[in-house]
């Protein structure tokens, strides 16, 4: 599968004139909205039997070391043949989609999607990722531009009313 991004380097631009956190809270969103559909397409398809499994299911900001501040530097990718890090004081987040720790699933969500030697597999995260990677991908590119104008707007808004 190849998917060629147009445009984004734009959108970055856009980005990092907004202030960081307003920055940050446009991706939460569109992250949010590309990544909810396919959460619901994985509850659906949750075995019944599991307990709370499918009641687990959300989407929310992966909290990493890099976003506690362990680590000064990002990996991003091979940029024009070189390895590129970004700071991890960038306005870059990470969202997570699946059964979360804390509802007392997490020790079984495994094996319900892979199976065990004594119990079949019923995939849901697999079959919920691959029929929706592609909307997701339609739907950053259909919101990113719109939510970072948006949040534009707002804060000139504001910044009309302080004067």
């Amino acid at each position: 599968m190849t998917v060629r991004l147009e445009g984004f380097r734009e959108l970055e631009q856009a980005l990092n004139e907004l202030p960081k956190s307003t920055g940050k809270n446009v991706l939460r969103r569109v992250a949010k909205g590309a990544l909810q559909p396919m959460a619901e397409k994985a509850k659906s398809l949750t075995p019944r039997d599991k307990g709370d499994l499918a009641e687990s299911i959300m989407v929310t900001e992966k909290r990493t070391r890099r976003a506690k501040g362990k680590s000064k530097t990002q990996f991003v990718g091979i940029v024009n043949g070189k390895r590129t890090f970004r700071s991890a004081g960038s306005t870059g987040i990470e969202m997570a989609m699946g059964p979360v720790s804390g509802k007392g699933v997490l020790n079984y969500a495994t094996f319900a999607e892979f199976g065990t030697s004594d119990t079949r597999a019923v995939p849901y995260m697999r079959p919920a990722w691959y029929g929706g990677k592609d909307d997701a991908l339609q739907y950053v590119k259909a919101n990113l531009g719109l939510e970072i104008d948006k949040a534009a707007k707002r804060l000139a808004k504001k910044a009309a009313r302080a004067k």
